[in-house]
């Protein structure tokens, strides 16, 4: 929500970050116009998010958030995801943001 939010950038240095409980994380691919943009492109993280999802990781953390991550994936794709996929996703996700957020 925080990408589709126009004035996001602007107010986020007035977010008091100990009110904050939890972040949710997820990454859409899909290069359209953010206003063009529904839950149903929302996967994991990839190298290829739009979001700037690691940005707001550092951000968040630069101002000394340590909460909860969870990742919020809506695509309906990921309905057809096995055991397997979910746990490489899931993996592969946590290790882009411990490589690249950080």
């Amino acid at each position: 929500h925080h990408h589709l939010y126009p004035q996001a950038e602007q107010e986020f240095n007035q977010v008091d970050i100990g009110e904050i409980g939890l972040v949710h994380l997820s990454g859409v691919e899909d290069t359209r116009p953010r206003e063009a943009l529904t839950d149903n492109e929302r996967i994991m993280l990839t190298a290829k998010d739009q979001l700037q999802s690691c940005e707001q990781v550092k951000n968040l953390e630069a101002r000394g958030y340590q909460g909860v991550y969870a990742f919020e994936p809506f695509a309906p794709e990921l309905a057809n995801w096995s055991e397997d996929d979910i746990r490489r996703e899931i993996e592969q996700s946590i290790a882009l943001i411990q490589r690249h957020c950080a």
